[in-house]
């Protein structure tokens, strides 16, 4: 086992999500391989690698949807503020409820802007017109898309454009309060423009959400999160403060990815 080379942490991080020796096979393959990694609640956590390295597993293995593979195997441990992500005890519903995830896709609903946003209040049985409209304006407003929406809000929200899109699906990741956002290269299809909207999201969504996103953007890397985990065939290389791994990394195979050697 090769230990990772982490960073000392920012005065005041306190853990929200734990892996501890985090390991996925899925079909006899090793995604993920002896994951220690904590994640401070009210940050903005940058994963970086190779296409294959295991970031998109990390994000799956927070959100559940490893679940839904019928050959996977997982050992070690992952806990959410102190509970089980993964036992046979956990209750599945109620621990996806508190992630929302966007995909890099772009790829809303069905439906219109507001039926888009509304959709996970309404699948709990919200009814409330007047309460969905707020928490729709609330919503947009926090994604910054409140200006740019609000009279497209019973328009097809497939028909916007790709940025846009994307802020609808952050919209709604984030609407039911959940305490932490996933994004999966979140602005992998996105022009200049749109990716600056979607950051500045981000940023206006960390502290009250913890933001978790996976990226091949290193330039969105070394702007954006405050800290940075690198990955490399399954295992965490090195992982801390987005200055320090990019200006001082303690690993030749992190500066080595860092500066476009490889990867």
């Amino acid at each position: 086992m090769i230990i990772p080379a982490i960073h000392p942490s920012d005065p005041g991080d306190k853990c929200h999500v734990q892996f501890k020796g985090w390991t996925v096979r899925l079909r006899g393959h090793e995604l993920l391989r002896w994951v220690d990694l904590e994640i401070p609640k009210g940050r903005i956590v940058a994963l970086v690698g190779p296409t294959g390295s295991g970031k998109s597993t990390l994000i799956s293995s927070i959100n559940r949807m490893l679940a839904l593979e019928p050959h996977f195997e997982y050992s070690g441990n992952v806990h959410l503020q102190g509970d089980r992500l993964w036992g046979r005890d956990v209750d599945d519903l109620a621990l996806r409820r508190r992630t929302g995830t966007v995909f890099r896709d772009g790829t809303t609903l069905p439906g219109t802007v507001w039926e888009n946003v509304s959709f996970p209040l309404r699948i709990d049985g919200e009814q409330r017109q007047t309460t969905l409209d707020q928490a729709v304006e609330m919503a947009l407003r926090a994604v910054s898309a409140w200006d740019r929406l609000r009279d497209k809000l019973h328009k097809p929200a497939g028909a916007l454009g790709a940025g846009l899109r994307q802020l609808v699906n952050l919209a709604r990741a984030s609407i039911g309060a959940p305490e932490i956002l996933l994004l999966d290269e979140p602005c992998g299809d996105l022009d200049p423009v749109s990716t600056e909207w979607v950051e500045q999201a981000l940023v206006d969504l960390s502290g009250a959400h913890t933001v978790v996103l996976s990226t091949h953007n290193l330039a969105q890397a070394s702007r954006l999160p405050h800290r940075v985990a690198f990955f490399l065939e399954g295992r965490l290389e090195e992982y801390g403060p987005t200055d320090r791994v990019f200006q001082r990394p303690i690993r030749r195979t992190t500066e080595d990815y860092l500066t476009g050697r490889f990867g």
